[in-house]
């Protein structure tokens, strides 16, 4: 309101010639206090719908460019999804970094113990794992295998979670270990390189300890 007065102040006496003082002089006889209330209760009125609008919008917003999915540096995995949301989290982490690939492997295993694949028209697995995600047969019963182990060796899954050890070095050490030698596998994949790893997974059956070094 005030940009305003000052706004007619200048057209006036610019443009119009209008004298200051006869410009001031009605603006202090004809203005009251009215006119500036309706300024300011406008203010308060949209400042209310604008905040209240950008609130439910923030609060009710979904997935944007990207799908969504779980946090996984957190381990935070869903179960009871609908299987179009299942197809969709699989397709998301197959194409991830290394990091998604226990994501992916996760849900693949739901997956196939639902057998959700059918709904979307494929045979079994694989061939849901072929033609939606580009992976071979020796892939996709890998991921499978691994999904399954750590059902039972959640100490290496929660490793993986936390990053202290990759997915590659899981995929081996999910070869040989088991409830009762799961600790002296993890710590031989903290401690080692990955070749070192997979030496020490060929040398050794399962439920066999590490072999140690000579």
């Amino acid at each position: 309101d005030f940009l305003g007065i000052f706004g007619g102040f200048l057209v006036s006496s610019i443009k119009f010639n209008v004298p200051r003082s006869v410009y001031w002089n009605d603006i202090i006889t004809f203005m009251e206090i009215k006119n500036f209330m309706h300024g300011f209760l406008k203010t308060f009125a949209f400042a209310f719908m604008i905040a209240t609008v950008s609130c439910y919008k923030g609060l009710t917003c979904e997935e944007g460019a990207e799908p969504k999915c779980p946090t996984f540096g957190t381990c935070k995995l869903e179960d009871g999804l609908l299987d179009e949301e299942l197809d969709k989290r699989i397709r998301f982490h197959a194409r991830g970094e290394e990091v998604h690939r226990g994501a992916a492997a996760y849900y693949l295993r739901v997956l196939d113990l639902r057998q959700a694949y059918q709904s979307f028209g494929y045979r079994d697995t694989v061939h849901y794992a072929r033609i939606a995600l580009g992976w071979n047969r020796r892939k996709t019963n890998d991921s499978l295998r691994v999904a399954r182990r750590l059902e039972d060796l959640s100490h290496i899954g929660e490793a993986f979670c936390k990053g202290e050890i990759c997915w590659s070095k899981v995929r081996e050490i999910t070869r040989v270990a088991t409830a009762e030698t799961e600790s002296e596998w993890l710590a031989l994949a903290k401690e080692r390189p990955e070749d070192q790893v997979q030496a020490a997974v060929a040398a050794s059956k399962r439920g066999e300890c590490p072999p140690r070094r000579g």
